[in-house]
């Protein structure tokens, strides 16, 4: 089983993003960029706010959330082995097991999406699937823009970063992104010390001390 490189609070958010937007349907995307549905802690709260953020929530990114059915109207995406979408039934649909990493220049998010299943083929295919898109390409021209890899996405900044640099190597690219990565890093790091000052951190709870037990040869830890 893969398992998810991400934390507890990225989990967390993944999940109750997915259970809105199963409670709402298309309604969740009316006032949302699908592409940046961002979290509601970390650098993405006003300090001016009375809440307290926790410290995890400074880790988590947002997520683009691809599902065709709900952002498009009338749109149900082609199952790339039958190359119709007849028989597609975007009412059984459900998500995958995990996001794909979605790059961008400064930083990362993550593209999720739906697994649809053809009642043709028996078979499942995920919104994004590159057969399924190229189909669907006079439907979703200009509204995906995203390019994909095997276990990772790229967005459309990126892209034009790397393809549209003239005369340059591909490690001068690189480094130039990992610079351009520190320094969203290191603003990120500012953000979070401005909050500590401004007492907008949650206190970490208090660790008990590890109990202790008497043995013949002395005192020792506990296991």
């Amino acid at each position: 089983m893969t398992t998810p490189h991400y934390g507890a609070a990225q989990r967390l958010f993944i999940k109750t993003t997915r259970e809105d937007i199963d409670l709402n349907q298309h309604n969740h995307f009316q006032c949302k960029d699908w592409r940046n549905l961002t979290p509601l802690g970390g650098k993405y709260v006003s300090l001016n706010s009375d809440k307290k953020l926790d410290t995890d929530s400074f880790y988590v990114k947002p997520i683009a959330s691809w599902v065709p059915h709900l952002l498009i109207p009338w749109c149900v995406p082609s199952c790339p082995n039958c190359k119709a979408n007849t028989h597609v039934d975007i009412a059984s649909s459900r998500w995958v097991q995990f996001p794909k990493l979605l790059f961008g220049v400064k930083s990362h998010r993550y593209l999720d999406t739906k697994l649809y299943p053809c009642r043709a083929c028996n078979k499942e295919f995920t919104g994004y699937h590159k057969h399924s898109i190229e189909i669907d390409a006079k439907v979703i021209i200009g509204y995906f823009n995203f390019y994909l890899a095997g276990k990772c996405a790229v967005d459309d900044e990126l892209y034009s970063f790397i393809v549209d640099w003239p005369d340059t190597s591909s490690a001068r690219i690189a480094r130039h992104l990992q610079k351009i990565s520190a320094h969203n890093y290191f603003s990120d790091y500012q953000l979070f010390l401005h909050a500590v000052r401004a007492e907008k951190i949650k206190s970490a709870p208090t660790c008990s001390k590890t109990p202790r037990k008497e043995s013949s040869l002395g005192t020792e830890p506990t296991r």
